[in-house]
C-alpha cells in the first residue's frame, strides 16, 4: 500500500490595508478607483476596497484572451531600446464593478471639465455587493 505525504504550504496572512492593492499589472487603477469610489459615490473604505479589488479582477478576466501585439524598438547608444504594447478592446458582461468604474471615470471628466460637487448614489444592489463580506 502506497502512503502520500501532503505538505501544506504557509500562506501569506498578512492582511492589506484599504486602498493597497500590490504591484499587479492594474493595481494603480484599483487604487484610483479606490479613491474615486470614496470621493464620488460616498463609500466607505472597506466597500470602496472589496469594489475595487473586484473591478480588477473582472477587467483582468476580461482582458485575459485579449488580442496583443509588441513592438521593440531599434537599441540607442546607451544599450536602451523601446518596448511598447496595444491590446484590442474585448466585450465583456457589465458587472457592477466594471460599472461603478465607469461610473468613476465619467466623474472625473466631468470634473476635470470644472464640475463641482459630482455625488452619485450607487443603486441598492451595488452597495449591498459592496459592503457584504
Amino acid at each position: 500500500m502506497a502512503t502520500e505525504t501532503i505538505v501544506a504550504t504557509k500562506q501569506n496572512s498578512e492582511a492589506k490595508a484599504f486602498g493597497e492593492f500590490g504591484k499587479g499589472r492594474y493595481s494603480r487603477v484599483m487604487g484610483e478607483l479606490y479613491k474615486d469610489l470614496q470621493r464620488y459615490c460616498n463609500l466607505s473604505p472597506a466597500a470602496a476596497h472589496k469594489l475595487s479589488e473586484a473591478f480588477g479582477s473582472d477587467f483582468g478576466r476580461a482582458m485575459a484572451n485579449a488580442e496583443v501585439s509588441a513592438r521593440i524598438g531599434r537599441v540607442t547608444k546607451d544599450g536602451t531600446l523601446n518596448l511598447a504594447e496595444a491590446v484590442k478592446g474585448v466585450k465583456a458582461t457589465a458587472t457592477y464593478s466594471l460599472s461603478a468604474a465607469k461610473l468613476c471615470f465619467m466623474a472625473a471628466e466631468m470634473a476635470k471639465a470644472g464640475a463641482k460637487e459630482i455625488s452619485f448614489d450607487l443603486p441598492k444592489e451595488v452597495h449591498e455587493f459592496a459592503v457584504s463580506v
